[in-house]
C-alpha cells in the first residue's frame, strides 16, 4: 500500500518538471538545490528563472565532478551535508530535495529538514520535495539487491514530523511513469558506478533479478511502472 495523506492529489502519468511547473513558480526566487547529483534539477530551475540556484552535494566525487564543470549563469555548486547548510538563517526563497532525502542517513533527517526551515524566508520561503515511493514493478525490481523500504518511510515520517509542523499550507502530489529499457544489459549499466550507491555486479545480475526484470518484457523491449510523490509545503512560520 501506497503512503498517502488523507487529502493527496493524484497527476497520473507525468514528469517531474511539469508537476514543478504546475505547483511552484520559481523566476526570481533564491534556491537550494540538496542532494543535488549532477545538477539536473539546479540547471532546470536557472533555466526557469531563477534569481540563484546553490546545488549542494555530499558525495565527494560528485561534487568535485560538479566544480570541474562550466555552470550555468546563475549556478552554483557547492560541497555540503544537508544537516550542516553553510546559508545565513532567513537568506532562501525556495529549499530543493530531488530523490535525496531518503539518502540523508535515518539519524539526521530531522536535522536536515530543521536546516532547510531554518535558511527559508519566513512567511514566504518553501520546501519541495521529490521521493520515490515504495511501489510499482521498478521498486519490486530493485528491491531486490537495493532494498530502500525503510529510508523511504523514514524520509516521509520526517516530513510529516518536522517540516509540516513548520508551514502555513502543504500539499501532496502522487504522479509516475515508465522506465524503458533495450535490455537487461542497459539496466545493469545504469544499476552500476553510482557514486551514492554502492551497487555491485554480484548482487544486480543474479537470476531471481533477471527473472523479475524478464517479466517487464514489452514488445521490443522492457517497461516497469514507477511511483513518485512531491510534499510541498509552503509559508514557512
Amino acid at each position: 500500500m501506497i503512503p498517502r495523506d488523507a487529502n493527496c492529489e493524484d497527476f497520473g502519468e507525468t514528469t517531474d518538471y511539469a508537476v514543478l511547473d504546475r505547483v511552484v513558480g520559481v523566476s526570481g526566487l533564491s534556491l537550494l538545490d540538496i542532494g543535488c547529483g549532477a545538477g539536473e534539477l539546479t540547471r532546470e530551475l536557472a533555466a526557469r528563472g531563477a534569481k540563484s540556484v546553490i546545488g549542494v552535494e555530499p558525495d565527494p566525487i560528485q561534487a568535485a565532478k560538479n566544480r570541474a564543470a562550466e555552470p550555468p549563469p546563475r549556478v552554483i555548486f557547492r560541497e555540503g551535508a544537508a544537516e550542516a547548510l553553510d546559508d545565513a538563517d532567513g537568506s532562501i526563497d525556495g529549499v530543493f530535495f530531488k530523490y535525496s532525502l531518503h539518502h540523508v542517513p535515518l539519524g539526521h533527517m530531522d536535522e536536515a529538514l530543521g536546516e532547510a526551515i531554518r535558511v527559508l524566508r519566513p512567511g514566504s520561503g518553501f520546501l519541495y520535495v521529490i521521493e520515490p515511493v515504495m511501489a510499482g514493478a521498478y521498486s519490486e525490481l530493485s528491491r531486490l539487491f537495493h532494498d530502500e523500504t525503510a529510508v523511504r518511510a523514514g524520509a516521509y515520517e520526517a516530513l510529516a514530523q518536522t517540516a509540516a509542523p513548520c508551514f502555513a499550507s502543504r500539499r501532496e502530489i502522487h504522479y509516475g511513469g515508465w522506465k524503458e529499457y533495450a535490455d537487461f544489459d542497459e539496466f545493469l549499466a545504469g544499476r552500476l558506478g553510482q557514486t551514492y550507491n554502492d551497487n555491485k555486479r554480484e548482487t544486480v545480475d543474479t537470476p531471481a533479478v533477471r527473472a523479475l526484470f524478464e517479466t517487464g518484457r514489452n514488445g521490443d523491449g522492457y517497461h516497469f511502472q514507477y511511483h513518485l510523490r512531491v510534499n510541498f509545503y509552503d509559508g514557512v512560520r
